[in-house]
């Protein structure tokens, strides 16, 4: 071969490489553009599962990095439509209803559907309290309650350990506008003159006190919702109130603002049982469409997001560990959430890296 043909290889050779080096590095440098999605974490186990669901999809399918933002509540509701946190994959909106209407019609939030279905709060007590315990050599405490009106007969099981002559009733979370709420029912029903109305520095503490006074075969009574990893492996009773009405809760709503004085309002209600949506920042949808679309068709389940709580707390796992348990037992689920076969792929991919046994 001449040398001048040589040289020419040479120089083809070279070129062609450089042109596959550009091609990857344009490729890196376009995944290195992707902005991370940051995700609300209002403080509560299977939220924390939630996220790190839809944090696994997002990353390993989607290739963009996700970051969680620890805030509370109303601060979470204020980043989203301000942009600076894109997603909240629960929104319990009948505390919020004001908010989440305002912002849907101005189109600074978007509503991504449902993350589970029938999420219920209220007073709960553990059932042993109405029925006993044979197995544990419970009697019952209270048979005869059933609503909250009938806690005023068995005050005298609930002692506030400061004031023993007093009753205590769990009402929530500081901070929360939930725990104004129901601060105001406990007035409105009228237990105010029998109990004190305590709150707790963080979801992790209701769920402290549940267990250990479900395991010592104690009374309480205390604000709780579901789905839950706790009520998925203690028994409790949520006692009845009024029905829920639109227009009861929208004054209770007001008196937790402050709004409206709590002795302006003749009656109370109970919450409504809804699904409870995820919502997502408008912004997203220009920035990550294919994610928006995804979230639109992703739908955790109830039973199936406390079942990946509950395996959390069993095996004193991470929640990224649930993620990877929740996406191995319910497979034919995330499938349906993903129209990209390339996606699909990378997820599964990233599951059997992850340990997950799909198709074992």
């Amino acid at each position: 071969m001449s040398t001048r043909k040589t040289a020419l290889l040479i120089v083809v050779s070279v070129l062609l490489v450089m042109s596959i080096a550009t091609v990857g590095c344009d490729a890196e440098d376009a995944e290195a553009e992707k902005e991370p999605i940051v995700f609300a974490d209002m403080g509560w186990d299977l939220l924390w599962v939630n996220n790190a669901i839809a944090g696994f999809i997002i990353e390993e399918g989607y290739g963009y990095p996700v970051e969680d933002t620890t805030v509370d509540t109303p601060v979470a509701q204020t980043a989203i439509v301000d942009g600076d946190i894109d997603i909240m994959m629960e929104v319990w909106k009948d505390q919020m209803r004001d908010w989440w209407e305002e912002h849907l019609e101005k189109g600074t939030l978007l509503d991504m559907g449902p993350t589970f279905e029938e999420g219920t709060q209220g007073f709960y007590v553990p059932r042993y309290v109405i029925e006993g315990d044979e197995e544990r050599g419970i009697e019952p405490m209270a048979p005869d309650l059933e609503s909250v009106f009938d806690l005023k007969d068995y005050y005298h099981l609930f002692p506030d350990e400061a004031d023993p002559d007093t009753g205590s009733i769990i009402i929530g979370v500081s901070g929360w506008e939930a725990t104004a709420i129901n601060e105001a029912k406990v007035e409105i029903y009228g237990l105010d003159e029998y109990f004190n109305a305590e709150e707790v520095g963080s979801t992790a503490a209701i769920e402290a006190l549940m267990v250990s006074s479900y395991e010592a075969g104690d009374p309480l009574v205390v604000y709780y919702w579901e789905p839950t990893w706790v009520y998925g492996l203690y028994d409790y009773v949520m006692l009845e109130e009024p029905q829920h009405t639109p227009e009861v809760m929208a004054d209770l709503s007001r008196v937790a603002s402050g709004d409206l004085d709590v002795d302006d309002v003749d009656e109370a209600c109970g919450y409504e049982v809804i699904s409870v949506p995820m919502a997502a920042t408008a912004s997203l949808e220009e920035r990550a469409p294919e994610v928006t679309e995804m979230l639109r068709k992703m739908y955790i389940g109830a039973d199936e997001n406390s079942a990946a709580a509950g395996w959390m707390h069993e095996e004193d796992a991470e929640p990224e560990e649930a993620a990877v348990w929740y996406l191995e037992q319910f497979e034919d689920r995330w499938r349906s959430w993903i129209s990209d076969e390339e996606v699909e792929q990378r997820i599964e991919d990233a599951l059997i890296e992850a340990g997950a046994d799909l198709g074992g």
